[in-house]
């Protein structure tokens, strides 16, 4: 979730490793919109994907607040009984260190074989 624009040329690297489409949704931020627009805008449009994808073929994630509101909105989803994505992410929403498989995730996301985990310090 969040602006196409912030990755360079406005690709997604998630979206390209896994050849998927993707819809980026401009959310309502603050100060001048209050929660919960932003989780609002974000089950408007995972609405409007159920009228043409089933709710297995929808993922939903996010990064950094992204990241946060991904979470809002599927707790908003689950609470309106709609059915759940397929696929919920939620990329640096938290400060955590890195170990284990997520210290592999950003070398694979930028199409790079990864040689060694990423360092946390």
């Amino acid at each position: 979730m969040g602006r196409a624009r912030w990755w360079p040329g406005g690709v997604d690297p998630l979206a390209g490793l896994g050849r998927i489409k993707v819809v980026s949704v401009d959310y309502r931020q603050g100060p001048e919109h209050v929660f919960p627009a932003a989780s609002e805008d974000v089950e408007a449009v995972y609405r409007a994907l159920l009228k043409q994808y089933p709710a297995k073929n929808i993922g939903i994630y996010g990064c950094s607040a992204g990241g946060v509101l991904t979470g809002e909105a599927v707790a908003r989803i689950i609470t309106r009984k709609l059915p759940v994505p397929g696929a919920i992410g939620m990329f640096c929403g938290a400060i955590s260190e890195l170990d284990g498989d997520s210290a592999w995730v950003a070398e694979y996301s930028n199409s790079a074989s990864p040689s060694a985990p990423c360092a946390t310090s």
